[in-house]
């Protein structure tokens, strides 16, 4: 006898505590499980090789019951040539040629003739795909990832048809690059000249990354000017933009030439701060005062997405947080702006000097100034003694009732039972709460430790807390563990749990590779 159908919400929390696979081999169950499989399925699509398992995906997107739950095309085409056995001059004369090679076709497609085509091996998958992704009616964005590998001009051709009347172009959303300096010309210009039919283009992700081949002025020159005529075509319609670079350039003074986004929400910017690549701050800090109309969230973090040779120096915070610059009538520091519509800050911090006995230095500025109304904030990349915390909390804009703050995530030394009285006392409205921490101790003037002795000593004393007006929802409390990540550690998320006056979610989830049940249970 088959099972009765639960309801689609309880099948999905059912899923939810298992991984991933578990669902493709449950499609055989019932039909809402089916219908599951197959939307995780077929959500994203990758074309990353042009083997016959990937030319079989697109050939199944003929079938409207396949195309119709494509989300996501990922674009990373292994398959074509790399520069491993080239000279530089000539991998830029193939991309120049590539180019060329588009501007004619656009101007007279009867130019590709019937050799060009099967000469290149790749005709059969790129033809396939063009064809296929035209079927997906759901498909609202789009990932290319390009780095030193050498565009063919069919594969110029393939992306430019993704832009067309007749396929993504009108219904994309959302569009991710991640590509080096030379390529960023040829990838961004296609589509500022189809700004009018990509007319629904709403967020912008841009990662700027290394390459094997020396990039020099003139290279920079031209992508920067591609970058800022591809945000003046869609500065009406983008309300999101994020900006990662692992390039040490003047990024002062190309955010200086962006223009404003009208509808702009969401900023971030993922790059090293240092005196080369922000050489002039006020440029920077124009940008985001700008959008104070309408900025909602903003993530600024002191390092890019992936792992570089260049780091930030002591320029990210004197920006962040300068001691003059309230006097000064110059914009030039985050400490200056106003930004009254934010909500979310999620920041990274970089500390000068060290966490030391007898340093004054703030690491954040007056956020009750800075960011009037915000609800939620995420600081990483600095542990935070518990006197830090104390002078953070201190600068929350407050109204009637204690601070606005609904969600605080962050990472600190230890934490104690006198940590969550503050956090109780200053935070009343406070529904989420994320903390890593290194160490644990009953008191906030002992030295921590991680052992047993000191885990009973914290249990003993958060037993007799009680926090009957702390309306939280959600704890997470984890440590780092060897794997590289952070484990949540359930008996001490449990003991600040029986303070609270109701139940509240306990987030156990492991966000590393490591099998679920690793945990520190002291």
């Amino acid at each position: 006898m088959p099972p009765p159908d639960l309801p689609v919400e309880l099948w999905l929390e059912i899923l939810s505590y298992l991984p991933r696979t578990a669902l493709h081999k449950m499609i055989g169950v019932n039909r809402i499980l089916f219908e599951l499989a197959l939307n995780d399925l077929y959500e994203e699509v990758r074309f990353i090789s042009d083997d016959r398992d990937t030319l079989k995906t697109f050939e199944q997107l003929k079938h409207l019951g396949i195309a119709n739950r494509v989300r996501h095309l990922f674009i990373r085409p292994a398959f074509l040539p790399g520069t491993d056995e080239e000279t530089e001059s000539t991998f830029k004369q193939k991309l120049a040629s590539g180019a060329a090679y588009l501007r004619n076709f656009t101007k007279n497609p009867s130019s590709i003739t019937f050799n060009d085509s099967f000469n290149d091996p790749s005709y059969e998958i790129l033809e396939t795909a063009k064809i296929a992704v035209k079927a997906c009616p759901n498909l609202h964005e789009i990932t290319i990832v390009l780095h030193d590998l050498a565009l063919t001009p069919l594969f110029m051709l393939f992306l430019d048809s993704l832009w067309a009347s007749d396929s993504i172009g009108p219904n994309l959303r959302k569009l991710s690059i991640d590509t080096t300096v030379i390529k960023l010309p040829l990838l961004l210009n296609p589509l500022t000249k189809r700004s009018k039919l990509l007319t629904n283009l709403e967020e912008f992700d841009i990662n700027i990354s290394v390459t094997r081949l020396n990039q020099t002025p003139t290279d920079w020159h031209f992508a920067s000017g591609a970058l800022v005529a591809f945000l003046a075509a869609f500065k009406a319609t983008l309300t999101s933009l994020t900006f990662s670079s692992l390039i040490n350039r003047d990024l002062g003074t190309l955010f200086e030439s962006f223009p404003r986004l009208r509808k702009l929400k969401k900023f971030e910017f993922l790059s090293v701060f240092n005196a080369t690549s922000v050489p002039q701050t006020e440029d920077f800090t124009k940008f985001i005062s700008r959008h104070a109309p309408t900025l909602e969230t903003l993530v600024v973090k002191p390092h890019a997405r992936h792992i570089t040779v260049n780091t930030s120096d002591d320029t990210y915070s004197i920006w962040l947080n300068h001691n003059d610059a309230l006097e000064s009538e110059r914009l030039y520091s985050f400490a200056q702006l106003v930004l009254p519509k934010l909500r979310t800050l999620d920041i990274g911090l970089r500390d000068m000097h060290g966490d030391m006995e007898g340093t004054e230095r703030a690491l954040m500025p007056d956020l009750s100034r800075v960011t009037p109304n915000l609800t939620s904030l995420i600081i990483t990349d600095v542990r935070l003694s518990s006197r830090r915390v104390f002078s953070l909390l201190n600068t929350l804009g407050q109204r009637e009732g204690g601070s606005l703050l609904e969600r605080l995530s962050f990472t600190c030394v230890y934490i104690s039972p006198p940590l969550f009285d503050l956090l109780a006392k200053n935070l009343p409205r406070l529904k989420s709460l994320t903390i890593e921490y290194a160490s644990f101790s009953p008191k906030p003037e002992h030295q921590p430790f991680v052992n047993d002795e000191f885990y009973t000593d914290f249990y003993k004393v958060m037993q007799a807390r009680s926090y009957p007006r702390w309306g939280l929802e959600y704890l997470r409390l984890v440590t780092p563990y060897h794997c590289g990540g952070a484990h949540p550690i359930v008996s001490v998320m449990e003991s600040v749990a029986e303070s609270l006056p109701k139940s509240v979610v306990l987030d156990t989830e492991l966000t590393c590779q490591c099998k679920p049940g690793i945990y520190f249970n002291f």
